[in-house]
């Protein structure tokens, strides 16, 4: 399949290296929930943002990541799922290419996850279903929050904010939290070395969120050397580690 991102993606041989959060992030808020059968578009960006939110901090990626999968296997509602043959296993390992694309902690998607994204349906059958949600799971627990449907474009960017705060930020404290992977793969350019991008040995996609963050800048083409932002960034790490 054709990602949003230009990027060819296989879901049933998903690659870790391909996953992009932007893809994901496009894709879910163009997706509505329960098949459409909602009285205003509803998207799986919405729900997710809102999922992460209701979770504590060390589970909020996870939160806003449980439903990644969706972005390139599709919403399918859950009384349907068991009878479609193979698309679980599908659906499993484009999750487990999230997992190990955004290096998720647990490999499987914590129960305090699963519990939250149980109780949410209350909430949203409240908001955007015909009648209550009576017989569906966890549905009796609610989470008791008011839902607003947001249009794509805004779901779109709210569930990057979330990303990009929950992945770059150290809580308490201006800057860039470096993960231990993003802080080794900066170590040899500390100096002012450059290195040729062929020659990093790092995840495929370590590099393309090194520039996003900013923490390098292209040099000569094909080089890279670290900036001002991430010699700040990794003193940082050594000071919290």
């Amino acid at each position: 399949m054709l990602t949003a991102s230009g990027i060819d993606f296989h879901p049933t041989d998903p690659s870790p290296y391909l996953v992009r959060i932007e893809d994901i992030a496009h894709a879910l808020a163009h997706t509505c929930r329960y098949g459409g059968h909602t009285s205003s578009f509803y998207s799986v960006a919405q729900h997710s943002v809102l999922i992460s939110r209701a979770l504590p901090p060390d589970l909020r990626l996870w939160g806003l990541l449980h439903d990644a999968a969706e972005a390139y296997v599709g919403d399918i509602p859950r009384p349907l799922k068991g009878h479609l043959q193979g698309y679980d296993g599908i659906e499993g390992r484009v999750m487990q290419a999230i997992v190990l694309a955004f290096n998720l902690q647990p490999s499987t998607m914590p129960p305090e996850v699963k519990a939250i994204d149980d109780a949410i349906i209350a909430d949203e059958a409240k908001a955007l279903m015909p009648r209550a949600a009576r017989d569906w799971p966890g549905a009796e627990l609610a989470l008791g929050i008011e839902i607003e449907p947001w249009a794509p474009g805004y779901a779109r960017a709210v569930f990057l904010y979330e990303y990009t705060k929950l992945t770059t930020m150290i809580p308490g404290k201006p800057g860039v939290g470096l993960t231990a992977a993003q802080a080794k793969a900066l170590g040899p350019l500390r100096g002012g070395n450059s290195l040729v991008e062929a020659l990093w040995k790092v995840r495929a996609d370590m590099l393309s969120r090194l520039l996003d963050l900013g923490l390098v800048e292209r040099h000569d083409k094909t080089l890279c050397r670290i900036t001002d932002k991430g010699r700040a960034a990794l003193a940082d790490y050594a000071n919290q580690n």
